[in-house]
């Protein structure tokens, strides 16, 4: 992913140019002004000394004192490690000596929230482009189940949307737990022909023209095929647990 945009510095100005989360891969940021303009870059997770976040890019007088980074001290190209994460820094005076040229990289993953400014000593313009690489989670590369929970409170005789699934997902499975009884339900969005809600895959109703779907009507788990994909439901009484136990399986 990545972007780019563009801040107006005023003379003696620090603004903010974005907040970069924890879990990001292989992060790039690069700035180009045609005035001296400097990278800071704070660590927002630890704001136990200095209220903006402890510096990792950042100059400073005096040092012993002031929010003075690991980096930012260095006319030229430099490297630390920070947290676990491996940065590199252009230097203040810019990529090949140009002021107002630079750039951090990270290589590996971000473990740490931090903050990315930039102190203009002389007013201009800036142009910021950013970037980073895909998640290298064995649920992004293939190799293991991508996973996630949450919980949801629902009232009686009330119907909650728990999400949406995307096209392009492979070998779905939806688990819900619950003490009380309630039933899933799944909707084709793509199919609003007949019920706004969209076509019922997943549903019980008991009057005439309702949206009933292709499952839902059976005690005990069946299957069915629709639009060329598998679908499996444990069934209204649930999965032999609790009613409230029940599960859909996507193939």
């Amino acid at each position: 992913g990545g972007g780019t945009f563009e801040a107006e510095l005023a003379e003696g100005a620090k603004a903010t140019i974005g907040t970069i989360p924890p879990g990001k891969w292989d992060v790039h940021v690069y700035l180009e002004a045609m005035s001296d303009v400097d990278i800071q870059l704070y660590d927002l997770d630890d704001t136990s000394k200095f209220s903006e976040g402890k510096a990792v890019i950042a100059w400073c007088e005096p040092a012993s004192t002031c929010n003075i980074g690991v980096l930012g001290s260095e006319a030229g190209v430099a490297s630390a490690t920070y947290e676990e994460m491996s940065v590199e820094y252009s230097g203040y005076e810019g990529v090949d000596g140009k002021l107002g040229k630079e750039y951090v990289k990270f290589t590996g993953i971000t473990t740490r929230n931090l903050e990315m400014k930039a102190f203009a000593f002389e007013a201009g313009t800036a142009n910021i482009h950013y970037q980073w690489q895909r998640d290298r989670s064995e649920c992004c590369q293939g190799t293991a189940a991508c996973t996630g929970s949450f919980e949801v409170t629902i009232g009686l005789r009330e119907t909650a949307d728990i999400g949406a699934i995307g096209i392009g997902k492979k070998d779905l499975e939806i688990s819900m737990t619950a003490e009380g009884d309630l039933d899933i339900q799944l909707f084709d969005t793509d199919d609003t022909s007949e019920f706004s809600e969209g076509r019922a895959i997943v549903a019980y109703c008991g009057t005439d023209n309702c949206n009933l779907g292709v499952l839902g009507s059976e005690a005990g788990q069946t299957s069915a095929v629709y639009k060329d994909l598998t679908y499996e439901y444990s069934g209204y009484e649930g999965d032999g647990t609790n009613l409230g136990n029940e599960y859909i399986k996507i193939s």
